[in-house]
């Protein structure tokens, strides 16, 4: 995964390895409806492990994109990371 982590002067960026077995928890996340857009909604849930939260997943009706919130590395490697000035 590659994500962003906004500072006030400067681009975080990270390139993440999630394992599969954290993504594949998806598949038994209790979705709730997020946003309030009317008629198709969007849905979310925190990923779990034990308890902890590993991320949140996020299905955006609006264009159709899956985004994975608030991960925490503990669970991943990280790979590669770098800043950019804005």
């Amino acid at each position: 995964m590659f994500r962003t982590i906004w500072g006030s002067k400067e681009l975080h960026y990270q390139l993440v390895d999630i394992p599969v077995e954290i993504l594949q928890r998806i598949q038994h996340a209790h979705l709730g409806t997020v946003g309030h857009r009317t008629g198709r909604a969007s849905l979310a849930a925190d990923i779990t492990d034990r308890g902890q939260r590993v991320f949140r997943v996020h299905f955006d009706a609006s264009d159709g994109k899956c985004s994975v919130r608030n991960l925490s590395l503990q669970y991943c490697t990280l790979l590669e990371e770098w800043d950019v000035s804005r």
